[in-house]
């Protein structure tokens, strides 16, 4: 009896294994356009939509020589601003952006500065930056008491 259901069960497997699997999906086409990015920001990397619902897009460009976040509107995709980040002391934030979110409980604007390896607290609207948490090997802890 035993064999008989191991039998069973290999064959079970082999002709599982051989039917053609289909995978769910979503229709991507047409695909269309919600927004442009301004000259001087062509390499988006990191992508975020604020509780307002605008969009926020950090840029990554090696050729730059600062570091940009782009806000569109979240409904129209209408540019809204093109935050330089700085910092009030050296060094300034690199053109090396990549991920960003918003705190969880603080709702800090955060964004990866991989040049510069640290996270960034960014004010939304000016760009105005101070170092949120250091990356490793830096002694400097998180700016928020929520952490």
């Amino acid at each position: 009896m035993t064999r008989l259901i191991r039998t069973t069960m290999l064959a079970l497997l082999v002709v599982g294994l051989l039917l053609p699997a289909t995978a769910q999906t979503w229709i991507r086409n047409p695909a269309t356009t919600f927004a442009k990015l301004p000259p001087g920001t062509a390499h988006p990397e990191g992508i975020t939509v604020g509780r307002d619902g605008d969009v926020y897009v950090a840029n990554f460009d090696v050729a730059g020589s600062a570091g940009h976040v782009v806000v569109f509107d979240g409904n129209s995709g209408r540019l809204l601003r093109t935050l330089t980040l700085t910092t009030p002391t050296a060094p300034q934030p690199s053109n090396l952006l990549l991920g960003l979110d918003f705190h969880p409980t603080t709702h800090q604007l955060l964004v990866i500065d991989f040049g510069r390896a640290n996270v960034l607290s960014v004010n939304q609207f000016t760009g105005a930056s101070t170092v949120f948490i250091d990356g490793p090997g830096h002694r400097r802890r998180a700016q928020c008491p929520h952490v």
